[in-house]
């Protein structure tokens, strides 16, 4: 998806290193969680959440209404029916994420 935008690639770079962020915490917090070490689990769990909360408020006010702008009709239909795709390559798994995070 984000290779349909040439411009403006601070937005997509900016994001893309705040995911990179927050799989480092978690690297980080499983770590902790095999050694034992609650003070490091918990402040990489408290970082990887506000990363998350903070990086969610961006892709909504942000990212997201710069992209409906940049994408033309035809190019959301074909991200439509690449993402019909990958989620139908899913098959049942997609539920069985559904079903647990429902249950979270």
């Amino acid at each position: 998806m984000f290779g349909l935008f040439q411009d403006n690639r601070d937005i997509i770079d900016t994001m893309c290193k705040e995911h990179e962020i927050g799989r480092n915490h978690i690297r980080q917090a499983k770590q902790a969680l095999s050694s034992g070490n609650a003070a490091a689990l918990e402040e990489n769990m408290n970082a990887w959440a506000k990363l998350l909360f903070d990086h969610i408020k961006k892709e909504d006010e942000i990212l997201f209404p710069w992209m409906d702008r940049a994408l033309s009709d035809s190019q959301i239909g074909i991200l439509f029916s690449q993402f019909r795709e990958i989620e139908h390559s899913f098959g049942e798994t997609a539920s069985a994420f559904e079903k647990f995070a429902e249950t979270v």
